[in-house]
């Protein structure tokens, strides 16, 4: 019986240390990846998605964002690799490179510059 009671606590203890490795595994990733990156304006992280925000202007012209890799291939490694949550990419700015209104934490997107941000809730 005292068997038992250690492997279950074994058990229970390796995977709550595996996700608390995991979460620091994603945030460890763009915490190097994303300052280093121009392409990428914002970060924004919360314990079920992670939404990068690509600066998508290119000489005065919207590019193709999914040309730079930033796609579902790019997105579903991120997730397997770093186990980050759900991962999708989004233009910054529409095709008139005006930057789309999104507000995070209560401030426009165009305020960010290579951030990484996480909500903790």
């Amino acid at each position: 019986m005292e068997i038992k009671k250690i492997l279950v606590i074994l058990v229970l203890g390796l995977f709550l240390s595996s996700k608390s490795y995991a979460e620091s595994s994603c945030l460890k990733m763009l915490n190097g990846y994303v300052p280093d990156d121009n392409m990428i304006k914002l970060a924004y992280l919360t314990k079920k998605s992670l939404t990068f925000y690509i600066n998508n202007i290119r000489n005065m012209k919207d590019i193709d964002i999914k040309g730079y890799g930033f796609d579902d291939s790019m997105a579903n490694q991120i997730e397997k690799k770093y186990n980050c949550p759900k991962t999708k990419f989004v233009k910054a700015y529409n095709r008139y490179g005006i930057p789309n209104p999104f507000k995070i934490n209560g401030k426009l997107l165009k305020d960010y510059t290579n951030q990484v941000i996480v909500l903790e809730k």
